[in-house]
C-alpha cells in the first residue's frame, strides 16, 4: 500500500493541509525498450508475466531506493517513467545530480555486460532535471486526488525529451545551482544543457556513500481509502495482466 499514495500527500491530508508550495529540484526518469519487451514476454503467457515482473523489480527497485535515500520522493509513475521531487530543505542540486549520475552509471555498467538483464532486453534510460517552485494540491469530494504542477515539473519532462540514451539534460534553473568549475555542461539551446556523465566527483561520492536514511511514516489505510478503492490496497496478490483500452486526458 505504501507505493500507492505518496507519504507527502498522506501527511498533509492527515493534518488538514490541502494545498501548498515547495521549492524543489525535480527529476524525470524515462526508460526505453519496455513496450517491445512487454509485448515479447506477454506472448509467453504466465511464464512471460513472471519474467516481466522480475525485470521490472531489477530495474526499478534500486533506482527508486536511491531517490528516497537522497531525500526525494516519487509522486507519479507513468508506465516506464517517473517524476521525482527533491525538496530543497532536505536536499540540494549536488545531491540530485549525484543521484542522476549514479543511476546512469548503473545502467551503463549493466548495458556493457552482455549477461545482464538490461543488456539482454536492450533497456535504455535518460534523465531530465529542473528546479523551482512546485505547487501541489488535494482535490475532490467523495474520491480524493492530488497533483504536483509548475515550471519544475514541466521543465524536467521537457529536458528529458532532449536527452539521448544514458544522458542527463538540465535546464537553466537547475544548472544555476551548480559550480561551473566542477560540473561540465554542453549547451543544447533553448535553455537546456547536457550534463557531463563522468565518474562521480569526490563530493558526490561522499553524499552517495552517506545517504539520508528515509524516515517515512507508516501507510494509513483510512487515509488511503479516501484516495483509492479499498480493493486496490487490500489486494495482497502480486497482480495480474489484462488487455485494456487506455485514455489520456490533458487539461
Amino acid at each position: 500500500m505504501k507505493h500507492f499514495l505518496p507519504h507527502f500527500i498522506q501527511e498533509n491530508y492527515r493534518n488538514g493541509i490541502l494545498q501548498g508550495q515547495l521549492q524543489a529540484c525535480t527529476m524525470f526518469v524515462d526508460l526505453s525498450g519496455f513496450t517491445r519487451l512487454t509485448e515479447s514476454l506477454m506472448a509467453k503467457g504466465p511464464e512471460g508475466a513472471e519474467e516481466l515482473s522480475g525485470v521490472l523489480n531489477h530495474i526499478f527497485q534500486p533506482t527508486v531506493t536511491l531517490v528516497y535515500q537522497q531525500g526525494g520522493f516519487i509522486p507519479y509513475f507513468a508506465g516506464d517513467s517517473f517524476t521525482a521531487i527533491f525538496p530543497t530543505e532536505r536536499s540540494n542540486a549536488v545531491r540530485v545530480v549525484a543521484t542522476a549520475r549514479a543511476i546512469l552509471s548503473r545502467f551503463k555498467g549493466q548495458q556493457e555486460n552482455p549477461d545482464s538483464i538490461l543488456s539482454e532486453h536492450n533497456i535504455g534510460i535518460k534523465i531530465g532535471l529542473s528546479e523551482g517552485m512546485v505547487e501541489w494540491g488535494i482535490v475532490g469530494k467523495n474520491r480524493k486526488g492530488y497533483y504536483f504542477r509548475g515550471d519544475p515539473i514541466d521543465g524536467c519532462a521537457q529536458a528529458q525529451t532532449r536527452a539521448g540514451s544514458l544522458e542527463a539534460v538540465a535546464d537553466t534553473h537547475f544548472l544555476r545551482l551548480l559550480d561551473p568549475a566542477i560540473y561540465e555542461a554542453r549547451v543544447l539551446g533553448e535553455g537546456f544543457f547536457q550534463m557531463s556523465v563522468i565518474p562521480l566527483a569526490d563530493e558526490e561520492s561522499k553524499l552517495l556513500n552517506a545517504p539520508t536514511p528515509p524516515s517515512l511514516p507508516l501507510p494509513e489505510p483510512d487515509v488511503a481509502a479516501d484516495f483509492l478503492p479499498k480493493e486496490v490496497f487490500e489486494n495482497q496478490q502480486a497482480g495480474e495482466f489484462r488487455n485494456v483500452v487506455s485514455v489520456f486526458i490533458s487539461f
